[in-house]
């Protein structure tokens, strides 16, 4: 793994220039691991360390601080006070205030977790009409699914992945949409590995994409960054850091 990361850092040195000299302010999501979450004030995982890369190319130092939940980052990006969202999905709303790259940083998978033993077929939307969801809160996973869910199930707001486990394994409620990553994630941590499972389709198939706020006088350097994320070799090394931050995540939340 670590071969094919410094393998692709390696081979793009000579792509352009890689000494950063200025700072380029960036934030993330603050609980999304393995793609982001906050440590020791700064954002680590998967989407900080493909800023660090990428921007260092463009003779930029990505901060990556820790500067406050997910809605402060995108109230940031949209005054100008930060420069770069490192990832998220495309949606109407950050489209009014930031500029998205036309490739994607990543691939993040909504997954609909349901208690072991309860499965059921999903392939389409419709297949979800008057069960019970959960969804957590100030969580989007797209307009038009968001829309479907509130209008065509019983959708409950909940405030963490631990509480929605728990009313999966109660049985009160048929299932529940989250990232897969850190679904699984967590879901291990918390001991419900054995209880928990996920639907083989996803109800989302969601690219991640680096956005610079309108405001941001970097603006200018999103076409080098595009050409950057369709280097070859490029998603390789996205594979290769899901797999270096899950375990790094794992390691440090493990319940003993």
């Amino acid at each position: 793994m670590r071969a094919i990361i410094a393998g692709w850092i390696i081979a793009c040195l000579a792509c352009g220039p890689v000494l950063a000299t200025d700072t380029v302010t960036t934030c993330g999501h603050d609980d999304y691991p393995p793609w982001n979450w906050h440590k020791d004030g700064k954002t680590v995982g998967v989407c900080a360390e493909v800023a660090e890369i990428v921007f260092a190319r463009l003779g930029l130092k990505a901060t990556n601080d820790y500067i406050g939940p997910w809605n402060r980052c995108q109230k940031y990006v949209e005054s100008g006070k930060i420069d770069v969202n490192i990832c998220a999905f495309v949606n109407d709303a950050r489209q009014e205030y930031a500029t998205f790259t036309r490739n994607p940083m990543g691939i993040n998978e909504i997954a609909v977790f349901v208690p072991r033993g309860a499965e059921f077929e999903f392939d389409t939307l419709e297949d979800l009409v008057g069960k019970r969801a959960i969804m957590l809160n100030g969580v989007s996973v797209g307009q038009d699914t968001d829309a479907f869910l509130e209008t065509n199930t019983t959708l409950q707001r909940l405030d963490t992945r631990l509480q929605a486990f728990r009313f999966l394994d109660a049985g009160r409620a048929d299932f529940l949409v989250t990232g897969k990553e850190i679904g699984l994630l967590q879901r291990d941590l918390h001991g419900y590995r054995d209880r928990i499972t996920t639907l083989p389709e996803p109800i989302v198939h969601g690219p991640l994409h680096i956005s610079l706020s309108n405001r941001s006088p970097y603006l200018d350097h999103l076409e080098d960054i595009d050409r950057i994320l369709a280097e070859p070799g490029y998603l390789a090394m996205v594979d290769d850091l899901l797999d270096k931050y899950k375990r790094i995540y794992l390691e440090e939340n493990r319940e003993n």
